[in-house]
């Protein structure tokens, strides 16, 4: 009886080491596929020429932003072709705009139509410019509906940036094809300047 058992638990062992090497095989395969993907790194660019300064906020600035409104803190719309000087040490620019179809590849994103908005960023001043602050936004159609960033189709924005360097970074966001004819792109590099504001059409196709 004891050989007879002995036989029997052998194959049991191994029968169960497969079937953990299988799960562990199938729980590694399943971690690698929901991992976020690699973001596209930012790409060195000339500094923008020609830029304008618009108009500055309205003088009663600070209470609008007191009472949420955000928008007080932006500068008068330019044509997405101007580029844009912000205080004495920066320049923005928006280059030109790509239609193209977002897969989601993230768990809160959702798939579809949308546009790749490069915006380059120049440090026109003498020390380092931190990017930490950078945000970008767009609004589309007569009513300004907010688009949705994909943040997996972006690239990655650079901590910070030498005096005298610029960066194009591409930026993915969902905006269907019926709403491009305006569109609206603020570049906010946070409380250190005020936002440039960009205003034209996309492309649909």
């Amino acid at each position: 009886m004891i050989r007879y058992s002995g036989a029997l638990i052998l194959p049991l062992l191994m029968v169960a080491a497969c079937s953990n090497s299988t799960d562990t095989t199938s729980a590694d395969a399943s971690a690698a596929s929901s991992a976020a993907p690699t973001q596209s790194t930012a790409r060195p660019a000339a500094v923008p020429t020609g830029a304008i300064i618009p108009s500055p906020a309205p003088d009663d600035q600070d209470q609008a932003l007191a009472d949420g409104d955000m928008s007080a803190d932006w500068l008068d719309p330019v044509e997405l072709t101007q580029a844009v000087a912000l205080e004495d040490s920066v320049t923005v620019a928006i280059g030109e705009l790509s239609s193209r179809h977002l897969d989601a590849a993230l768990p809160d994103e959702v798939s579809g139509d949308g546009i790749i908005i490069p915006v380059t960023v120049a440090n026109t001043g003498t020390d380092e410019l931190s990017l930490a602050g950078l945000v970008v936004t767009v609004a589309a159609g007569e009513e300004d509906i907010p688009a949705s960033q994909m943040l997996s189709a972006s690239d990655q924005i650079p901590a910070s940036l030498a005096s005298g360097e610029a960066v194009t970074i591409d930026m993915a966001f969902v905006v269907p094809q019926e709403l491009r004819g305006k569109i609206s792109i603020v570049v906010d590099l946070g409380a250190q300047s005020r936002a440039a504001v960009f205003q034209g059409a996309a492309p649909t196709s």
